[in-house]
C-alpha cells in the first residue's frame, strides 16, 4: 500500500467517525492532502453549535446556543498530520466585552454577512453558552431559526496556547487528568 493509499485510509476511518463539533469539507474519498489544501491562512478553527430547544425570544429575535463544550472533538492537527481529539477549556476561553458578531459562513469581509452578533457569552461548567440576536436585515435566516429549520451554527476560535499529551500518556491539566493522543486548549 502507497502512502497516498494509507492517508486515504486514514481519511476515510476518521470521517465516519465524525461526531457533533467537527467541521470537515472534504469528502470520505478524497485524500488528506485535499483537506491540507484547504488550510485557511488564518488559525481560525470552527466547531459546531447548537441552539437550545425552546430558547428563541420572538420580541428580541434571538435565541440561546451553546457555543461549545470540553467534550473530545476529533480536530485535524497540521503539525501531527492526523486527527487528535482536542479538548477546549471552558477556563481558557476568551470572548472581549461579551459580544462577538455573528456572520454567515465565517465571511469576515463581507458587511452583507454579519446577521447579528452574540451576547451574554459566559462560561457554564464545561459549557460556553451565548445568546444569538438576529438582525433585523436578516429576516429569511430568522424566519429559518423560528421554522425549525436552522438549528445549529458554528463557533470560530483561535487557539493561543494548547498542550498536546502524547499517545498512552496521562496528564493532568486544569485539575482533570487527560489520555493521549489529546489536544487540550487552555487559552
Amino acid at each position: 500500500m502507497t502512502t497516498k493509499e494509507r492517508r486515504q485510509r486514514k481519511m476515510r476511518k476518521h470521517m465516519t467517525r465524525l461526531q457533533p463539533g467537527m467541521i470537515v469539507t472534504v469528502e470520505p474519498n478524497e485524500t488528506i492532502e485535499a483537506y491540507r489544501e484547504q488550510r485557511p491562512e488564518t488559525d481560525l478553527c470552527v466547531r459546531r453549535a447548537q441552539f437550545t430547544p425552546n430558547s428563541i425570544n420572538e420580541a428580541d429575535r434571538s435565541v440561546e446556543v451553546v457555543i461549545a463544550t470540553e467534550t473530545p472533538v476529533p480536530m485535524y492537527d497540521w503539525a501531527r498530520d492526523d486527527f487528535i481529539p482536542e479538548s477546549l477549556l471552558m477556563s481558557g476561553a476568551r470572548f472581549g466585552d461579551g459580544q462577538v458578531t455573528a456572520l454567515y459562513n465565517h465571511d469576515r469581509w463581507d458587511e452583507d454577512a454579519v446577521v447579528g452578533s452574540t451576547r451574554n457569552i459566559k462560561a457554564q461548567e464545561d459549557k460556553l453558552l451565548g445568546r444569538v440576536f438576529v438582525s433585523s436585515l436578516a429576516d429569511k435566516l430568522w424566519t429559518r431559526v423560528k421554522e425549525g429549520h436552522l438549528r445549529d451554527v458554528s463557533a470560530g476560535y483561535r487557539i493561543l496556547k494548547r498542550t498536546y499529551v502524547a499517545p498512552d500518556q496521562k496528564m493532568v491539566i486544569g485539575n482533570r487528568e487527560f489520555t493521549g493522543p489529546m489536544n487540550v486548549v487552555t487559552d
